[in-house]
């Protein structure tokens, strides 16, 4: 379980940069539909909730041992810094994920006549968009400061397995 639950909310957040980029390839055709961009937009935002319930579980349980063992290591910087980002930056995401079925059904009406529309859904994608990406990448990097503390820790009692 504990393994399933790590992989899962990565695994959501690839998910949800996957259906962004299809909104931005329907954006970029001329007849966009708006029912594809309501149902994406709404299911970034159901991804992000379940994100945030299952990356918050995974914090408060599992983390804090993680944690001891990362600042122990020899990359502590992956949490003091990336994790400290990757926290703040994910609260922001969600939120721009919130925001998103909001953009796209108040300007969804006249997406397929109006390039402003389309300008303003496109905005949010893309924002939202660079924040995954970075929040995957801060992830990649706290999971190798966990790794590199299981190495450092393994050639302590010397020699390699």
């Amino acid at each position: 379980m504990k393994t399933f639950l790590l992989m899962l909310h990565p695994v959501m957040g690839v998910v949800m940069m996957g259906m962004l980029l299809w909104m931005l390839a329907g954006l970029a055709c001329d007849n966009t539909s708006y029912r594809m961009l309501k149902r994406l937009s709404v299911a970034v935002a159901l991804l992000a909730v379940g994100i945030w319930g299952i990356a918050g579980y995974w914090y408060i349980v599992y983390y804090p041992a993680e944690k001891v063992q990362i600042l122990h290591g020899a990359m502590p910087w992956a949490h003091r810094v990336v994790m400290e980002i990757k926290e703040h930056l994910f609260l922001g995401a969600a939120i721009v994920a919130l925001y998103l079925p909001v953009v796209v059904i108040s300007e969804g009406s006249r997406v397929a006549l109006d390039q402003e529309g389309k300008r303003v859904i496109r905005t949010v994608a893309w924002i939202l968009l660079l924040m995954l990406f970075v929040i995957e990448g801060a992830g990649a990097i706290v999971s190798q400061g966990l790794k590199q503390s299981y190495v450092a820790t393994e050639h302590i009692g010397g020699g390699c397995r």
